[in-house]
């Protein structure tokens, strides 16, 4: 018997396995992530760890940061100060999830180029993505400034990020 339902963790983890066959990667993607198909069984914010990294492997990038902003502003919508369990939360879910934060990994290591390092090194060069990342820093900037809470220590800075041009890289 056919399933008429596609799921995004089922496609996901045939790609990243190697199981598709000839299909091309960007294609399924591309599908996975349609808002149109209400058949779809889509993941929560934990599964995203998966996908993130694989959108980038297969060249969508813009595609994976469209996907973060569109996703977890939900939480900030909601005035969010922790990662939730679900994009929308509710009664039953947690609202302090660490495994919610694959965007923090994501937008780490492949927009702006930080990666874990090998014990013993004392350098580490850093390979940017600027670009893509640009309208994901423009979002948390705008968002509303906070009152510190108390016994908070020091100032609330701003964030800042500082690209350097092309013609100043070694």
């Amino acid at each position: 018997r056919r399933i008429e339902q596609a799921s995004q963790q089922t496609n996901t983890w045939c790609l990243m396995a190697g199981a598709s066959g000839p299909v091309d990667p960007r294609r399924v993607l591309r599908r996975i992530l349609s808002k149109r198909d209400r058949t779809l069984a889509r993941s929560g914010p934990y599964f995203w760890s998966y996908m993130l990294p694989l959108l980038d492997k297969a060249g969508l990038t813009r595609e994976a940061l469209a996907e973060v902003k569109r996703l977890w502003s939900i939480m900030l919508k909601h005035g969010a100060t922790t990662l939730w369990e679900t994009f929308t939360g509710d009664d039953l879910d947690s609202y302090c999830h660490p495994w919610s934060g694959a965007p923090l990994d994501f937008l780490l290591r492949h927009v702006a180029g930080i990666g874990s390092l090998p014990g013993g090194v004392s350098e580490m060069t850093l390979r940017p993505r600027p670009e893509p990342f640009r309208s994901f820093v423009l979002m948390a900037v705008q968002r509303r400034r906070r009152r510190r809470p108390p016994g908070w220590p020091g100032r609330v800075r701003r964030p800042a990020v500082a690209v350097v041009p092309r013609s100043h890289r070694a």
